[in-house]
């Protein structure tokens, strides 16, 4: 599983996560919290399949597999407000 680089930004009341996750929808990547102060953001980048017919690959150089990013809070954060 490989660690996407990213920038947090700090703002007086709040956090930013910038992840680069090239070739991902936005309903492809999961964002979810544990223990209450643990940001998890993961998605997977899959091999797109051959579809043109007698078309082939002849160098592939793109990563396919999971990403992920967990992130350790404030213990005073609220992960909840919107």
């Amino acid at each position: 599983m490989a660690a996407t680089p990213a920038d947090v930004k700090e703002y007086p009341n709040s956090y930013a996560f910038i992840i680069d996750m090239p070739g991902l929808k936005s309903g492809d990547i999961k964002v979810q919290v544990e223990d209450d102060n643990v940001l998890i953001i993961s998605g997977e980048r899959k091999r797109e399949e051959e579809k043109e017919e007698g078309a082939k690959y002849v160098r592939m150089e793109r990563r396919v597999g999971k990403l992920m990013r967990k992130f350790v809070l404030p213990e005073n954060a609220n992960c909840w407000d919107e």
